[in-house]
């Protein structure tokens, strides 16, 4: 229904329009007519004057009244549900993202010591079937070293032509994020890298016996990722790869005397194959 007080009023409106039309006021009338919002309108549609002529046009519409469409909003139930899912979701992924990095970083890793590997192969067969050796003084240095600050020999030049780049001596789940640019060479002029070479270690710093590199048989360690302790494993020094709750990395890939590298995980354990100055124990993983 119409308000009727709003319609009385539109109706002396056109009459006074009329009236002026008529008595030559004006060349002609035109009223272009807007629909008001329904939260401003009282049911009188708005008005306005143009220039062209045209026929007196009037609008009414219904009275909306006070009414207002109530917005029902989230209850707390609703909200602690989607709460609740939100966290679940979260939960799930989160692990899901943790376990897919550390996939990858594994994969760049076991990559890095292919070209190590390939690299050590090519000097083999340039150089009579020996690997580079360090010399006497840096051979009992950790085995992850190639210069020492207070010895004038190095090792950088031979080991980045043999696999043709450094960063590949850097695995990308080092604890330090080394990288070949901040430790080739490190500030104080030592440069190391975060793989260990065994062979490097001479033959008295062996806590086990040490395989014939003569031979390069599938079971002969080249490198792997570098693990060092304080004597007796009581704390991880130097590691790649995310820790466990035991504080020892979850594994280590390890190049392999015929080429191959293969993931060896922490539940295998690790054996403490050699000790260098300091004094500082290496392991390998198990098989």
């Amino acid at each position: 229904m119409f308000d009727s007080r709003s319609v009385a009023r539109t109706r002396e409106n056109v009459a006074e329009l009329v009236l002026a039309g008529t008595a030559g006021k004006t060349d002609g009338l035109y009223l272009r007519v807007k629909r008001a919002r329904d939260n401003q309108s009282r049911g009188i549609c708005q008005a306005r004057r143009c220039n062209s002529a045209g026929p007196v046009v009037v609008c009414a519409r219904r009275e909306s009244g006070n009414r207002r469409i109530a917005r029902r909003g989230f209850t707390l139930l609703e909200l602690l549900l989607c709460i609740g899912i939100a966290g679940a979701l979260a939960g799930v992924v989160v692990p899901a993202v943790g376990v897919v990095r550390e996939s990858a970083v594994r994969a760049a890793c076991a990559s890095n010591l292919r070209h190590v590997g390939t690299g050590l192969t090519n000097f083999r067969m340039t150089n009579g079937g020996s690997l580079p050796i360090r010399p006497s003084g840096l051979d009992q240095t950790n085995p992850h070293v190639l210069k020492y600050v207070t010895l004038p020999e190095s090792m950088a030049t031979q080991m980045q032509q043999a696999a043709g780049s450094r960063d590949v001596y850097y695995c990308p789940g080092n604890y330090q994020s080394r990288t070949a640019r901040e430790w080739w060479p490190y500030s104080s002029g030592t440069i190391a890298v975060t793989y260990q070479f065994p062979f490097w270690l001479k033959d008295t710093c062996w806590l086990v016996p040490m395989p014939n590199y003569a031979r390069m048989d599938p079971e002969v360690v080249l490198a792997t990722d570098y693990l060092g302790s304080n004597p007796g494993g009581l704390e991880a020094l130097a590691w790649n790869h995310k820790k466990c709750s035991d504080g020892w990395p979850a594994g280590m890939n390890m190049l392999m005397g015929d080429g191959h590298v293969e993931w060896r995980d922490h539940r295998g354990g690790y054996t403490a194959w050699g000790r260098s100055a300091g004094p500082i124990d290496w392991y390998w993983a198990n098989p």
